[in-house]
């Protein structure tokens, strides 16, 4: 395992427990912000709760080539 860990989430997890995963022990928050030409429905609320939380939080880009 590496020594630096965290997930990444999107609109198909809306339950996602961030607290939990930072005590867990994970540094760092991944949240899909758009897939193609759609942006995630729940990108905004995910981002903000993970503010509440110590993890370092990124956003990305799924790409999708046939669309």
């Amino acid at each position: 395992m590496y020594a630096v860990t965290g997930p990444d989430i999107s609109g198909w997890q809306p339950h996602y427990d961030l607290a939990q995963v930072a005590a867990a022990g994970h540094k760092f928050i991944g949240i899909k912000a758009t897939e193609g030409l759609s942006t995630s429905r729940l990108f905004g609320a995910q981002w903000d709760a993970a503010k509440s939380t110590p993890l370092l939080q990124f956003a990305y880009a799924f790409v999708r080539w046939d669309r």
